[in-house]
């Protein structure tokens, strides 16, 4: 990992992502269709060391059924995993935390960025209560967030 500073993100400003990913979305929707929720899809993402960054979303990456690869990835100072990622799991990254990654072959990957003040209206309207936390997380298994996933993909590749 890098000693700079972390590249700071916001998904919905063009080509920010880029700088942390390959510029090759196979799909993506506009900021402008929900403000709250912002889809990047990639078919063949290659292997690839994402340098340190912070988003100003919330992300949620979901890799491809059929993607398998060795990951290591690193949340702020205090959290590192490693190991065999893939097939449908994800990953949560909560907004404003560093995080760092690498992968060492080809993947499909799907991210969802949410925007926090979205995520805290659909809290609140689930929830009692005035606080949330997303807890940063690699190699969650969660069929609710695969599906979502591909529902939001599918609805973006019908328009």
């Amino acid at each position: 990992m890098a000693s700079q500073p972390p590249i700071l993100i916001d998904p919905t400003r063009l080509g920010q992502v880029d700088q942390v990913l390959p510029p090759i979305a196979t799909l993506a929707s506009s900021p402008t269709d929900n403000p709250g929720i912002l889809l990047m899809h990639y078919d063949q993402l290659p292997a690839h060391e994402v340098p340190e960054y912070q988003s100003l979303h919330h992300v949620v990456a979901i890799w491809g059924q059929q993607s398998q690869a060795q990951l290591e990835a690193q949340f702020d100072d205090d959290y590192r995993w490693q190991g065999l990622f893939g097939r449908g799991e994800a990953g949560i990254i909560p907004a404003g935390m560093n995080h760092w990654a690498v992968w060492d072959r080809p993947i499909s990957l799907s991210l969802l960025f949410l925007h926090p003040q979205f995520v805290r209206q659909v809290a609140s309207e689930l929830v009692k209560g005035d606080r949330l936390e997303l807890i940063p997380k690699h190699a969650t298994q969660d069929p609710a967030l695969s599906q979502l996933g591909l529902l939001l993909k599918t609805d973006l590749q019908e328009g």
